[in-house]
């Protein structure tokens, strides 16, 4: 039995693509390679340097900031956390 790749950030495979949660009807997030978050207004961009693994997302224009945090990114799966929450990471996959 061959085991799973290792599954790590490749923050590339995160833009241009909808991602949805499993049970929601429509996608969660959509990140723009500009910076544009949705279509409603909002915003994303990278905290801290290259190697970062935190955003900082505005959902719309005059919205309240948060952070989201990526475990990983692939082909077909993106796993985040909003803030440093107790609940652990959510997966997101790229189709309903």
């Amino acid at each position: 039995m061959t085991p799973d790749p290792v599954k790590t950030l490749d923050k590339t495979k995160i833009l241009d693509k909808k991602w949805f949660l499993k049970g929601e009807t429509g996608h969660t997030h959509y990140f723009y390679p500009n910076g544009k978050y949705h279509d409603n207004g909002g915003t994303w961009k990278w905290l801290g340097d290259e190697k970062s693994d935190s955003m900082e997302v505005y959902q719309y224009a005059g919205s309240i900031r948060f952070v989201l945090y990526f475990e990983y990114c692939t082909d077909t799966e993106l796993s985040t956390s909003w803030g440093k929450s107790a609940f652990g990471y959510t997966l997101y996959k790229d189709h309903e």
